[in-house]
């Protein structure tokens, strides 16, 4: 809702901070369950690591260009 409302760069900015936080507590909460759940029924971590590079970077495309190298 921010995004879409935003005002300023600092709107834009915040709202993908609040994405990238989705995301880490994402894994933070489905690590350790997946390190600790050995039963196979799981995908390989390289391909958990490939779709949050992906969502990363859908984040990031999904920023104006000057914003793109900002350094926050």
């Amino acid at each position: 809702m921010l995004q879409e409302v935003a005002d300023c760069d600092a709107d834009l900015i915040l709202a993908a901070c609040v994405r990238f936080q989705l995301i880490a507590d994402t894994v933070h909460r489905a690590l350790p369950n997946r390190l600790s759940n050995s039963d196979g029924r799981n995908a390989p971590l390289w391909m958990h690591n490939t779709h949050l590079q992906n969502e990363l970077s859908s984040i990031l495309n999904g920023l104006p260009a000057d914003l793109q190298n900002h350094s926050l």
